[in-house]
């Protein structure tokens, strides 16, 4: 039996006229993708998105106002320097040394406990208001995934339109896995029923800082 006998008795059976021709399907790039923006604009698809999954997002001149809303976010969530861990990454620098209790060793036992962890962003993603985290020996995932909160933070080069883009910026980079986090930790059963922070933190900040 032929290919085309195959498919004729296929369609037969299903009772439809064998097609004479395909139609190569057209590929469409994201709505972002195809619209030039600049960063500002960028920047406020980042934050309407990130806000509609339930995140709080702040802007920030300088590290000085970083250092001010961080003592906002730990006075809202009443708690101590020893209650958060953060990555030792040369990306907040300035926080270890305004915060110097902060944990910084990345032990999970030790991280579990925080209620507050707290990384950088290597891509902030305006088209879904998407952060990715790069894991390496100074970032462990355990800041963003075992703490109740958590707090990401990012400059302007770290933003881009679409997920392809931030795929391309960090193809390259050194990395042991790429997390990919979008808003609070959201899970549903099988009857719909929504709860927060089951698998993750149940409540997110980020800053966007404007010059670093």
């Amino acid at each position: 039996m032929s290919e085309t006998d195959f498919y004729e008795n296929i369609a037969s059976a299903l009772g439809r006229p064998m097609p004479q021709s395909t139609e190569k399907p057209t590929l469409k790039l994201p709505p972002l993708a195809e619209q030039s923006m600049n960063q500002e604009t960028l920047l406020e698809h980042f934050a309407k998105n990130f806000e509609a999954l339930s995140g709080i997002f702040i802007r920030a001149r300088d590290w000085q106002e970083v250092v001010q809303q961080v003592r906002s976010i730990m006075a809202e969530l009443q708690i101590e320097e020893k209650d958060v861990a953060i990555w030792r990454g040369s990306e907040l620098i300035e926080l270890i040394k305004a915060f110097p209790d902060f944990y910084k060793e990345g032990q999970i036992k030790k991280v579990e406990k925080s209620l507050l962890g707290i990384t950088w962003a290597h891509g902030a993603i305006a088209e879904t208001g998407t952060v990715a985290l790069m894991a390496g020996s100074e970032q462990n995932r355990s800041n963003s995934l075992l703490p109740p909160s958590h707090l990401a933070i990012f400059s302007q080069k770290e933003l881009v339109a679409t997920l392809g883009e931030a795929f391309q910026r960090l193809a390259y980079k050194d990395y042991r896995a790429l997390n990919l986090i979008t808003g609070p930790s959201r899970t549903s059963d099988i009857e719909m029923d929504l709860t927060i922070g089951v698998h993750g933190p149940g409540k997110m900040y980020i800053i966007y800082i404007e010059s670093t």
